[in-house]
């Protein structure tokens, strides 16, 4: 929404591991000229989703995120 409304830069940025330490790709996404406000947003939400599946696919064994993140009562920890 804030690229939207204010003509900001959007970004998405993915991270993977190379022999000299992290690397970041910065990829920029084109608000759309036209459009409604809904097919703007969607456009972008898909354009991101695109970008990350991008990086996924090239570093998949960077991708780590497929774990719990959120700790519940339910949790237990594993040594």
């Amino acid at each position: 929404m804030l690229a939207i409304k204010t003509s900001a830069i959007l970004l998405t940025a993915f991270v993977h591991y190379t022999e000299r330490g992290i690397h970041i790709t910065f990829d920029e996404i084109a608000v759309p000229e036209s459009g409604s406000q809904e097919a703007k947003v969607s456009t972008l939400v898909q354009k991101s989703a695109n970008n990350f599946a991008k990086g996924i696919a090239q570093f998949p064994h960077d991708w780590h995120m497929l774990q719990r993140i959120w700790i519940d009562e339910d949790f237990k920890e594993q040594i």
